[in-house]
């Protein structure tokens, strides 16, 4: 149930954004991970265009505690992106 629930706290696949190209693949060393990656499309860009930050983290070691310090990083991260997008 664990992996279940981090598995749906990562993007399923990658945004599409003229000029890039991405690609990933994710398997944690045991059951659950500290392994993060997503993709945060920026409120309030002044020309008009989508801005996007890219965010790729590992946290030390494995198991819940490093799950657990995932999902506190990604809530904070998203958080800051939404209310803070010119200050990030």
């Amino acid at each position: 149930m664990a992996r279940e629930l981090q598995r749906d706290l990562l993007p399923p696949h990658p945004p599409v954004i003229q000029g890039w190209d991405f690609a990933f693949s994710y398997r944690t060393a045991n059951t659950i991970g500290g392994d993060y990656y997503d993709f945060i499309e920026i409120p309030g860009s002044p020309n008009g265009n989508a801005r996007w930050l890219i965010v790729v983290g590992d946290v030390a070691g494995h198991g819940l505690s490093a799950a657990l310090l995932v999902t506190w990083c990604r809530a904070a991260v998203r958080t800051l992106a939404r209310e803070q997008p010119n200050d990030l």
